[in-house]
């Protein structure tokens, strides 16, 4: 027996040693603490390492000075209320709280504390087991990525840009206030949504075709220029640079949505202005020459001519002198709406300057066909207009010239039909005049 007992003395001593071996291994700092004596009864090395300062240096404080000494001013009433629910402990009970521990050079550190109940009597427990895990560059990373956060959604939310995250599948997941007001929608009606169905339908198709091309991948195919669907049947013009990011194993897309409606109307209305008459809104000489050279190199590979009538109204001078110019502008608008009505669909009727019209008519089978237009032309401008009190009657004196091959020059052919219009009021005013056709583009 006196052996056995002996071993078995000598299994617990070498544990004991092997146990304390193993405490003064662990990185964090580990302590026994007695309630009723309240002095820490085994601790590892490790206090000097996270505070500064050992054991020694503490031990002797009570309760509440060892809170006002070590813990974060703003947590002393949280470190007392900790120690006061460590009385009342339960076995299998124990408590984890995160704190901040001042060290001895002043500055704090983070910990996470965690205390178990050791050993306990009729009172409650009479021995805590403590440790303290350093958790400072943990805590300072999710500041620094709560932080970033923080930025990024405010960025997220003010940005007056639009901006959605979408998933491979092709729903928005989150959209901020300027994308909502961009489609004219509420947030709740956009996120969770399917993107492709703010798209215009005719560019769905190729929305498909790129988000396939991007799954699985961090590639980015390209921006576009895409049509939106506003929730007022309008359509807005936007370009959509995006950007790919892996989250959580997968990837999403971040769009954002640069609303070009305005630029492009602005663009489109200084086009219009370049090539159009500011005050009738009809083609103006250089639009005009550029209709006319197509359509004599489209007469050039097909059997059909191309006739120019030059127009000329007949004393305008004297309604502007009678009834002023404002009077003799708004005339010509008159003049201007009767001639669009006059020619054809496919014709062009343009404003070259004062009161001088020239209207290109396509696609002509037959000298008939040209006259017949002229006729038109001649009983539309003829027509009264009532100004007030006035009743205000024009003409025109009209020049044709045609081309059935489409090799005349189309400076040659507008001289032609000025010459001929000039023809037209030597003769008397409100008439047409043919020009004299060259001998290369007689009909063919």
């Amino acid at each position: 027996m006196t052996e056995v007992g002996g071993q078995q003395g000598g299994v617990d001593a070498r544990r004991l040693v092997l146990s304390e071996a193993l405490l003064d291994a662990i990185p964090d700092f580990v302590y026994v603490y007695n309630t009723r004596s309240k002095e820490y009864v085994h601790s590892n090395a490790e206090l000097k390492t996270f505070l500064g300062y050992g054991m020694e240096a503490v031990a002797h404080l009570s309760e509440s000075e060892f809170a006002a000494a070590v813990a974060h001013p703003d947590e002393v009433e949280i470190h007392l209320e900790n120690i006061r629910h460590q009385r009342r402990l339960q076995p299998g009970d124990s408590i984890i709280r995160r704190l901040r521990l001042r060290r001895a050079d002043g500055k704090y550190r983070w910990f996470n504390h965690t205390v178990r109940g050791f050993s306990f009597d009729e009172e409650g427990p009479t021995e805590l087991v403590g440790t303290l895990h350093d958790v400072t560059s943990m805590v300072e990373t999710a500041a620094r990525l709560q932080e970033s956060e923080r930025r990024f959604r405010q960025l997220f939310d003010r940005s007056p840009t639009g901006v959605a995250v979408i998933d491979d599948s092709g729903i928005i997941g989150e959209a901020n206030q300027a994308l909502c007001e961009l489609l004219g929608r509420t947030h709740q009606e956009v996120v969770g949504s399917s993107y492709d169905s703010f798209v215009h339908p005719e560019e769905r198709a190729d929305v498909r075709r790129r988000r396939e091309a991007m799954k699985g991948s961090n590639e980015v195919v390209g921006g576009a220029q895409r049509r939106f669907l506003h929730a007022d049947g309008s359509v807005r013009h936007v370009r959509v640079p995006i950007t790919r990011v892996a989250e959580n194993g997968r990837f999403i897309t971040i769009v954002s949505f640069d609303d070009v409606t305005a630029q492009l109307e602005a663009q489109r209305l200084l086009e219009h202005a370049a090539m159009h008459d500011s005050l009738t809104g009809l083609p103006n000489r250089r639009l005009l020459s550029d209709r006319l050279e197509q359509a004599l190199a489209r007469c050039r590979r097909a059997e059909h001519a191309v006739a120019l009538l030059f127009l000329d109204l007949d004393r305008v001078k004297q309604v502007n002198d009678t009834l002023g110019h404002d009077v003799g502008d708004q005339l010509l608008v008159v003049m201007a709406q009767r001639l669009v009505s006059a020619v054809r669909a496919e014709d062009t009727a343009a404003r070259i300057g004062g009161d001088e019209f020239v209207i290109v008519c396509e696609t002509v089978r037959d000298a008939d066909e040209v006259t017949a237009l002229a006729d038109r032309v001649l009983e539309a401008i003829s027509q009264p207009v009532v100004w007030g009190e006035h009743v205000v009657t024009l003409t025109a004196s009209i020049g044709i010239a045609t081309s059935f091959t489409g090799e005349t020059a189309a400076d040659e052919m507008l001289r032609a039909a000025d010459m001929a219009m000039y023809e037209a009021k030597t003769a008397g005013r409100a008439r047409f005049v043919l020009a004299a056709l060259s001998e290369s583009d007689a009909p063919r």
